[in-house]
């Protein structure tokens, strides 16, 4: 996990998720709860991300994912 002062300076907040943190969020969140992905994402990668966030994540993606479809 990105200290809070260094996660500023990239442009991060509290919420914010690396680019390499995000797609696992978004494939693991495909067939496990929330909470799962939160403790599969922990083991792998020895990152700490909560399930709220995991469902943050995965809303912000499904919309992003509807709006592609519907454009084409």
């Amino acid at each position: 996990m990105i200290p809070l002062s260094r996660g500023k300076k990239l442009g991060l907040d509290k919420n914010s998720l690396s680019d390499g943190v995000n797609p696992m969020v978004g494939n693991t969140a495909i067939g496990l709860s929330f909470r799962e992905s939160s403790l599969m994402i922990e083991n792998l990668a020895d990152n700490i991300v909560i399930a709220r966030q995991i469902e943050r994540v995965s809303e912000t993606l499904g919309f992003e994912i509807a709006e592609d479809v519907i454009k084409t």
